[in-house]
């Protein structure tokens, strides 16, 4: 999936998502049933943000391995170039990990699990950018 057509499923996601909060808050239901719809509603984006950075971990495994390979059969710069990108790749997965472990021990925010999702893609951006050289 490219790069622009992904930023248009995510803001037209986020879009959808504040029109129907929107919605919730001027529905004309009690306040227990709104804040069970808000309950429900943020779930969803948080299994939503989920499934994101679990594709993101795998992506990163399967690129990390891709450019260790290649890493092996560069010259002494080029491979340690390599290397030290696959390392830093390595610690976006793991952070992914943990917090991919928080979430389901119920110990993670949305703002982390934003910033993993971030953290994610700019590694794969770069390996992604690397690899095509």
């Amino acid at each position: 999936m490219g790069k622009t057509l992904k930023k248009v499923l995510v803001a037209v996601g986020l879009a959808g998502l504040a029109g129907y909060v929107a919605g919730l808050l001027t529905a004309p239901q009690s306040g227990k049933e709104t804040r069970a719809d808000l309950k429900e509603a943020a779930a969803r984006g948080m299994t939503e943000g989920e499934r994101q950075l679990k594709e993101a971990v795998s992506e990163l495994g399967d690129l990390t391995d891709q450019l260790r390979r290649r890493a092996a059969e560069l010259g002494d710069k080029a491979g340690k170039e390599a290397a030290e990108l696959a390392d830093k790749a390595r610690q976006a997965r793991d952070k992914a990990r943990e917090v991919l472990s928080a979430i389901h021990e119920g110990d993670a925010e949305d703002k982390d699990l934003q910033t993993a999702i971030k953290q994610a893609n700019d590694a794969l951006k770069h390996l992604k950018a690397y690899l095509q050289k």
